[in-house]
Order: C-alpha cells, then structure tokens, then sequence
C-alpha cells in the first residue's frame, strides 16, 4: 500500500521542545512533521502530516489520536498558518 501523506495541522510548542519530532518519529508509518521557518525566538512551528492510505476513517483517528497526544505532552497548540510572535 503506498502512503498517502496529508497535512492536517500546524502546531506551535516552546522552541527548545522536541516532542513533536519525538511523537512522530515514534510511528514513522503513521506521521510525520516539518519544522517550519519562524521569527519568532520562543515557539517552534510544526507541519503536522498523517497517512491516509489505509482510508479516510484510519486516516481521521490518526490526525485527532496525533493531537490530542500533542496538545497533552507538548502543549502544542494548534495555529493558524500565519502565526504572529505573542
């Protein structure tokens, strides 16, 4: 089955976490994330994806199971794209 890779959120956490990596690359066949490029010295942003190749259900449960899991370890925050530094 080939992966179907999709971006469902951008998240923001403290710029010296390293959870979002870490969630990640903990199921590397489910997700995956992009550090983004920011101005702003105290948040890191994050492009979230999932792997839908499994179908869209599998694929939804994935992104709310990712961030719940994020919100809770990392208290990453789920942003807009155009994030201006608080």
């Amino acid at each position: 089955m080939n992966p179907e890779w999709r971006i469902v959120a951008v998240v923001s956490t403290p710029a010296l976490s390293t959870s979002v990596r870490d969630v990640c690359d903990a199921q590397p066949a489910h997700y995956r994330s992009r550090r983004l490029p920011s101005r702003c010295e105290s948040l890191t942003h994050w492009e979230l994806m999932v792997n839908y190749a499994e179908g869209e259900l599998l694929g939804a449960a994935s992104a709310g199971i990712l961030l719940r899991t994020l919100r809770t370890m990392a208290t990453a925050r789920v942003v807009d794209l155009e994030v201006p530094c608080d």
